[in-house]
């Protein structure tokens, strides 16, 4: 595992030890139970994906091609039911999140494919309350699919090859998926335990062989005039001739790690939304967290 990737995990392994020394205080809000089990189930997921990537590392192979089409077919199968009930709702930033050809995994590279389709699969779980023609039943066969695909849950399947020519790794998705319940869990202990905030940031600080890579800039987007949260909006951070990439997640979060500090000039941008500029983003002491509310155009 990349040491970057292993800091990460390490992190999340540092927030359930949290977890764990203040069960107690804890388990006493309402929504905590569900997010835990979740939490603990993902970073499982990442740990368990890590030793499978240890000792089954490979090239892609014929039969990872075929099982890339199976996995294309059963995401595209959901994303043309979800987009067609988002559209009936009036939901378009959902439709549109969902509104992608069959070669938008089919023809992805094997771990661009993976990327995509949890990608997919966490926005119709994530909406699942209003995608009332997608059921439970139907999330767990598209991670079946996924696991599938990825030699993760089926060990008996050759495995992807885990790195790219950028050293991307299949694990980065992982650990993504984990970061949502991680959040969940971060805003309970913000809002219903602030006496326990400082430590919580300690524990989930990712480190690296250079000292601590810590979090210092969170930017929330949502839409301006109906305030429903924005994924895969482009985050560019740049100072100097340092330049960082984001993109927000489901949730609508992008976080810059490990940033110089000075003044930063952040940009937002999205085809459908009017770009912002933030300049003077003063990084240092602290996180820099704003919510950020984009226009469309037009």
């Amino acid at each position: 595992m990349e040491k970057t990737l292993q800091a990460r995990l390490n992190a999340d392994q540092r927030g359930e030890s949290f977890c764990t020394k203040y069960n107690d205080q804890l388990i006493t809000v309402d929504e905590y139970p569900a997010e835990i089990l979740s939490f603990k189930a993902k970073v499982k997921k990442v740990e368990d994906a890590a030793q499978v990537q240890a000792t089954n590392t490979k090239v892609i192979t014929a039969d990872k091609a075929i099982d890339k089409q199976g996995l294309a077919d059963v995401i595209y199968k959901y994303e043309l039911r979800g987009s067609m009930k988002a559209h009936q709702l009036g939901l378009v930033e959902l439709e549109l999140s969902l509104d992608n050809p069959l070669s938008f995994i089919g023809d992805a590279t094997g771990l661009d494919a993976i990327t995509r389709a949890t990608n997919l699969k966490e926005i119709m779980h994530d909406n699942i309350g209003v995608l009332t023609n997608i059921t439970e039943d139907n999330i767990t066969e598209m991670e079946g699919a996924i696991g599938s695909f990825s030699g993760i849950k089926n060990a008996n399947k050759s495995a992807v090859d885990v790195k790219k020519s950028t050293g991307t790794d299949v694990l980065d998705g992982l650990l993504n998926e984990a970061e949502v319940p991680r959040t969940h869990i971060e805003k309970i202990v913000y809002s219903y335990f602030p006496d326990l905030a400082h430590e919580w940031d300690l524990a989930i600080k990712v480190g690296k062989a250079a000292g601590i890579r810590h979090q210092d800039l969170v930017f929330k987007y949502v839409d301006y005039d109906t305030n429903v949260v924005l994924n895969k909006i482009k985050t560019s951070m740049v100072m100097g001739t340092t330049r960082l990439l984001k993109h927000s997640t489901v949730l609508g979060f992008s976080r810059g790690y490990g940033m110089e500090s000075g003044n930063w000039e952040v940009t937002s941008s999205d085809p459908r939304y009017v770009t912002d500029v933030q300049t003077n983003v003063g990084i240092g002491d602290g996180v820099v967290s704003r919510v950020i509310r984009l226009k469309k155009v037009g």
